[in-house]
């Protein structure tokens, strides 16, 4: 999780009141969600805004001590990644047409891999590159075709799986603490075209939150499987149990890295679903995962 101390933190929030020109907290909640979304286009505020502020107060200078004393306390947690998270980030690039959203999309994948690979040894190159063509063998028929697509696919499966080898490393961090976890991977797709009907970044959110009219990420939301998910979500604030529907979920460990598939019509509970990646993953960076984001 990337971090900022406060003399970092302060000297952005001097550049979202200039950018805003907004003189105090009354006049910046004035601004309007349209406004926000067309001073984010001219300035780029959000690129900057996905960051913790570490004040050694509120947020402690030590994460990795916090996090383990919360599991050490009887702290439990529910964290989890979507199948496909990076396709998602198309639709976020930079440009006025889909041609230009896809062009950049696929310039910054690039900087990403290339990155990561100059980053490894010689085994992280080789097992990078093999990940890389497995990618290639798991794009969906329906787009395989498509040469230009399928790489792009293929680059983007990449990011998504270093993305969940960086979330899997906490989550067994946290189990290996003594700490209660469960993980899920999300398989229900978004049902929009230009997300390439996968399992983008952010599309449980309409499911966990019950915001079923909300088509950003999502498309259109399954009320079923919503109501399942909020079950199992309101279960583990209540009893700390987020089974459901007959279907243990279990703690993860590094043992068996079980972890809870959720699909539209079926939830199971499978060891290492994410073996192959992670497994590659592993050789490349072994217990120092490449941040992507």
């Amino acid at each position: 999780m990337y971090a900022r101390e406060r003399k970092a933190a302060q000297e952005y929030a001097e550049f979202i009141m200039q950018a805003s020109g907004a003189k105090n907290m009354k006049e910046l909640l004035a601004i309007s969600g349209d406004e926000w979304m067309k001073l984010d286009e001219e300035k780029g505020i959000a690129d900057e805004c996905c960051y913790i502020v570490i004040d050694d107060d509120i947020i402690p200078a030590d994460l990795d001590k916090a996090f383990h004393d919360a599991a050490k306390s009887g702290v439990q947690m529910i964290m989890g990644s979507n199948s496909d998270e990076w396709n998602y980030f198309k639709e976020d690039s930079n440009g006025d047409t889909e041609e230009e959203k896809f062009n950049s999309w696929v310039e910054d994948m690039d900087a990403m891999y290339n990155e990561a690979y100059e980053n490894a040894n010689e085994e992280g190159k080789a097992a990078l590159q093999e990940l890389i063509k497995y990618e290639e063998s798991i794009v969906p028929e329906e787009y395989a075709g498509d040469k230009t697509v399928k790489e792009a696919l293929a680059k983007s499966g990449f990011v998504s799986e270093t993305w969940r080898y960086e979330i899997l490393d906490f989550a067994e961090s946290f189990a290996d603490a003594g700490g209660d976890i469960r993980v899920y991977l999300w398989k229900v797709p978004s049902t929009r075209d230009d997300m390439y009907k996968s399992a983008v970044h952010a599309v449980e959110m309409a499911y966990v939150f019950n915001n079923l009219e909300d088509s950003i990420y999502a498309g259109e939301v399954d009320p079923g499987t919503a109501a399942k998910v909020q079950e199992s979500w309101v279960s583990f604030a209540r009893t700390g149990d987020p089974s459901v529907g007959g279907v243990k979920w279990e703690s993860y460990n590094t043992d068996t890295r079980v972890t809870m598939v959720i699909e539209k019509d079926k939830w199971d509970c499978v060891s290492d679903p994410s073996n192959k990646a992670r497994e590659l993953l592993e050789k490349a960076y072994g217990d120092e995962p490449y941040h992507v984001w």
